[in-house]
């Protein structure tokens, strides 16, 4: 197991601990065959999102989120970029951003469906619409 995969599945133990767990772990999953980046600066920045996630800091990670997801699309690397956008919207949700945190969901199950972080995201919107649901009625 390379050193990332084991820092980012550690970090996801620890998101999990944290009471930051989506409804289903989603970790640092792969499909075969899928571009894989190997950029150190851009899979450090992505661990340090993690652990920033982790840490309840979601305005940090957010931040980081952003450059990475950008960075890990560029490198066609769908699975981490997919991974990167769905802890976007998880960062907003926490913020109490629902709005912001649906566009992301939105975009993760969009631009990259056949990801794991699609099916998590597509569960954590519905989630979102249900709580947010009954207040748009009023």
């Amino acid at each position: 197991m390379s050193q990332a995969r084991t820092i980012s599945s550690a970090l996801f133990i620890a998101a999990i601990l944290c009471g930051c767990a989506v409804q289903q772990p989603m970790g640092p999953l792969r499909h075969r065959g899928a571009a894989r980046s190997d950029d150190p600066q851009t899979l450090r920045e992505f661990q340090l999102a993690m652990q920033a996630v982790a840490d309840l800091r979601y305005d940090e990670a957010e931040s980081l989120f952003h450059r990475v997801a950008g960075q890990f699309d560029r490198q066609r690397d769908r699975v981490r970029a997919a991974e990167a956008t769905f802890w976007l919207g998880y960062c907003n949700e926490k913020r109490d951003r629902s709005a912001e945190a649906a566009t992301f969901y939105r975009r993760a199950m969009q631009r990259y469906a056949s990801t794991p972080a699609a099916e998590q995201a597509r569960k954590r919107l519905a989630n979102l619409e249900g709580q947010t649901g009954p207040q748009r009625q009023r």
